[in-house]
């Protein structure tokens, strides 16, 4: 990955829309027609966010982004775990990098035909393990950077909560994009790592992915609020059978 192939795409205008993947490939914005996560363990480049995850949110100048993995495409259920390694590193790595990340927001419905638009330039500001079921998810925390604001519009959902198929007729008049409501354990989880200040509980370390130091929120037993321990210390837990 070169430094040229970071930030803006000359004579892609952010809010710049396409009628499928295959145009945001050809316009130089995202490589993979499927992956939404275009990187690799060191750093990130893009990303299309389209609501496939249960974890994600979008707030506009605010996204939370679900890593990729683990999912049945056919039921859109998390069937594996997410680990932090391959793209799904290279994210977090942007985190204490500070590079810029394109994103390209896909707007319809999560199953069938998408309309995409560039909405500029975002910044990890955060990242941690959060669950799906009985699976662990990659979960970040991305913000727009102050240049972009303007185009990060807030979502609109309809009176069901799901987005909207997109109509090809009104593409100019997209003004707000639909996505996938985050579940309410994950906003409640995140909370804990808000109060905590981002430290393991146990060690006081703050998160580092190159030190293996991943934090997530965890029910010690079955009553009591959650606690935020690191990796090391989940799972020495695990191994004593304090879980």
């Amino acid at each position: 990955m070169t430094e040229h192939e970071l930030g803006h795409v000359e004579s892609v205008p952010v809010g710049s829309l396409f009628h499928n993947r295959t145009d945001v490939k050809a316009a130089g914005l995202h490589r993979h027609l499927v992956n939404g996560i275009d990187g690799d363990e060191r750093v990130t480049r893009s990303l299309v966010a389209a609501g496939v995850y249960s974890g994600d949110k979008d707030h506009g100048v605010t996204l939370w982004y679900a890593g990729q993995g683990g999912l049945d495409r056919d039921t859109g259920r998390q069937i594996e775990h997410q680990r932090f390694e391959g793209p799904n590193a290279g994210l977090a790595a942007s985190s204490a990098s500070g590079m810029v990340i394109r994103l390209i927001r896909g707007w319809g419905p999560k199953k069938g035909a998408k309309v995409y638009r560039y909405d500029g330039l975002y910044r990890v500001s955060r990242y941690w393990l959060d669950q799906t079921g009985h699976y662990d998810v990659c979960m970040y925390q991305l913000e727009a950077v102050e240049s972009d604001v303007g185009y990060a519009f807030e979502p609109d959902l309809d009176e069901d909560g799901h987005p909207s198929p997109a109509n090809p007729e009104k593409l100019n008049e997209l003004t707000r994009l639909t996505y996938s409501h985050a579940s309410q354990t994950t906003r409640q989880r995140f909370a804990v790592l808000e109060k905590a200040a981002w430290r393991c509980e146990a060690c006081s370390a703050l998160q580092n992915i190159s030190a293996g130091k991943l934090l997530r929120a965890v029910m010690l037993g079955t009553g009591g609020a959650p606690s935020v321990l690191c990796t090391t210390c989940y799972n020495d837990r695990l191994r004593s059978r304090l879980l």
